[in-house]
């Protein structure tokens, strides 16, 4: 048995409750204010920041609950043990999280009845620790109050994850359905009606009359930052049933396609950010609970009741009774529930739902503070000298990251790392580069031939690093890690590809010509190469994937060779290439690749 010393033993039995509350204070400000950078951020820093806050909130009030029933139990002092009541509810608060993040991942939105469960076991731990304290108790009308707001803020948490669950999201939008005597009218005379049709009807059905008469008051281009939410809004109550498999009727899929194809491309990102925005929002924090009725009831309720125990506590309880020490760590628990709900009640009224639920000059009026999160571009250069927009909107007033994430299997075979195409640095990066540019210990660093591998290989740290990898099979982590590249998405890319989508939904005004490009597996690029066709079509759909992923790499490392034979860098021109002409060459490269491998 080992024996610690005195001084630890008194600094841990001295310190423990008190640091973990502490810990657990400090660990909700954390995602109060940095869970939101999570959906507008792909810096790792930040979200393994924000996982392990998260990961570690849900455990320092279960521990800190376990320590003060201990001390409870063999205290002596009833000030203390009133003190130690007193602290319990302010730990069922921080259970229930902050408004910014009640899930990591749509994983944790399952394991909602795992918290109904622990909401009435941490109930019944809190009232026990407060029952040992009565009568007698001078701090009972403050512990009331508070008590009252943790059970309100964990009952809001869990049915947040309740109503974020798939499964639950699902049934909810079913209870929305089109009748059968209407399928006809909305799918065709074509097929069987199935037993439950699924739709969020979030627009009713509409006459053709009606149909044309809506899309003729669609606002003109550009759109404004209230009109933007607006639209997102209302396509984000039908298309959410794509996240569950639901069936979206085809009336509205023409209306949105009518809407889409009537837009400028820069506006039509616009509206898909704060699409995805709202999503992300749904399935990941608490604002489908406190933007209803209920939520509403539930938030002014709690509020009241820890302002409540805040005047009581001041104005009430004898402070001298209790340690300075003991006090003051009282009244940061009390201010940081405060702060929190006030910071909570600013991000809901300057929030996209608020914009969306609001008409008129009020609207206008709010969506004003919204031009800070308008998309701003900047120009960067690539590694072959082209120059590209990226999204240049600074961090905390972004709805998405700007970048998307690409995997190359020709790399991954070759154990190569992904090189970054967009020369892009940030604004602190940028700092930093010309303040160094003359520092003399800049060219030191850069002599020196030192590496992380070389370190790995002197110490033996590999092999160690490998086998944990192996033991616990984080070899797909690891992979994601070394070969996913992350890439901002340029303006001139998303010009073309809404280009050529607005090009096929042109194309696809007839029900036959709809469900043959729907089926087609990349056959349309290879219509002048019919010997290529049986290598898409003749294939399962994962097979043509893995094909086209192939192909595509291989077309882009062939047109960058090529276009550096005979083009001088600052005249290359991406944007204007044929698609259609590099996707054959591609695949004529990836068919002989295969059949070599075939011979072998």
């Amino acid at each position: 048995m080992v024996d610690f010393p005195k001084g630890i033993k008194r600094l841990w039995n001295l310190w423990n409750i008190r640091g973990i509350l502490l810990i657990s204070l400090s660990l909700q400000t954390v995602l109060t204010l940095f869970a939101p950078l999570r959906s507008r951020t792909n810096r790792g820093f930040p979200t393994s920041l924000i996982w392990s806050a998260y990961f570690i909130a849900d455990w320092a009030p279960v521990f800190a609950v376990g320590l003060i029933s201990n001390d409870s139990d063999r205290t002596t002092d009833s000030d203390k043990a009133e003190l130690l009541a007193f602290w319990t509810p302010f730990l069922l608060l921080h259970l229930g999280g902050p408004d910014t993040i009640t899930a990591f991942s749509l994983e944790d939105n399952e394991l909602w009845l795992r918290h109904l469960i622990g909401l009435f076991i941490q109930i019944a731990v809190a009232l026990y620790i407060f029952v040992q304290t009565v009568p007698g108790n001078e701090v009972w009308m403050p512990t009331t109050f508070i008590f009252l707001a943790g059970i309100i803020k964990y009952h809001e948490r869990t049915l947040a994850l309740l109503h974020s669950s798939l499964d639950n999201l699902r049934d909810s939008m079913i209870k929305d359905q089109v009748p059968a005597s209407q399928y006809y009218q909305v799918y065709g005379s074509e097929g069987k009606v199935p037993e439950i049709l699924h739709t969020p009807a979030v627009v009713p059905l509409q006459s053709n009359e009606q149909f044309k008469a809506t899309q003729a008051d669609l606002p003109p281009t550009p759109l404004s930052n209230h009109e933007v939410v607006r639209h997102a809004y209302n396509f984000v109550n039908v298309f959410k049933g794509l996240i569950v498999d639901l069936i979206i009727p085809s009336r509205q899929f023409k209306k949105s396609r009518k809407f889409i194809c009537e837009r400028a491309e820069e506006d039509t990102l616009r509206l898909l950010e704060v699409e995805l925005h709202f999503i992300y929002q749904v399935l990941y924090t608490k604002v489908q609970i406190i933007r209803s009725i209920r939520g509403v009831i539930y938030r002014l309720i709690s509020f009241c009741a820890i302002v409540a125990a805040f005047a009581s506590f001041h104005f009430r309880v004898n402070k001298n009774n209790f340690h300075k020490v003991d006090a003051k760590i009282t009244y940061t628990l009390l201010w940081g529930a405060v702060v929190q709900d006030i910071i909570s009640l600013f991000k809901a009224v300057f929030s996209d739902w608020t914009v969306a639920s609001f008409r008129g000059r009020s609207a206008n009026i709010l969506s004003r503070f919204f031009d800070l999160r308008k998309p701003k571009w900047r120009e960067c250069e690539t590694e072959h000298f082209v120059r590209r927009k990226v999204l240049a909107t600074p961090v905390i007033f972004r709805r998405w990251s700007g970048y998307v994430s690409g995997y190359s299997l020709i790399r991954y075979c070759l154990k190569a790392r992904s090189q970054r195409i967009h020369k892009v640095q940030s604004r602190l990066q940028l700092l930093i580069s010309g303040v160094t540019q003359t520092c003399p210990i800049r060219e030191v660093i850069k002599g020196t031939k030192i590496s992380f591998y070389k370190v790995f290989h002197i110490f033996r740290l590999e092999k160690v690093i490998n086998l944990f990898i192996n033991l616990y099979r984080l070899e797909d982590s690891v992979d994601e890690m070394l070969y996913k590249s992350r890439e901002p998405l340029s303006l001139e890319l998303w010009q073309f590809i809404l280009r050529e989508l607005k090009s096929k939904a042109m194309q696809a005004k007839d029900r036959k010509i709809a469900t043959k490009m729907n089926s087609a597996r990349g056959g349309w690029v290879l219509q002048d190469r019919a010997h290529l066709l049986p290598y898409v079509e003749d294939v399962s759909f994962e097979e043509s994937l893995l094909m086209w992923h192939v192909a595509t790499d291989l077309c882009y490392h062939a047109d960058l060779q090529n276009q550096m034979q005979q083009f001088d860098y600052d005249h290359l021109n991406f944007s204007q290439r044929n698609p259609h002409c590099l996707m054959q060459q591609g695949w004529q490269r990836c068919c002989k690749i295969l059949g070599d491998i075939d011979g072998r």
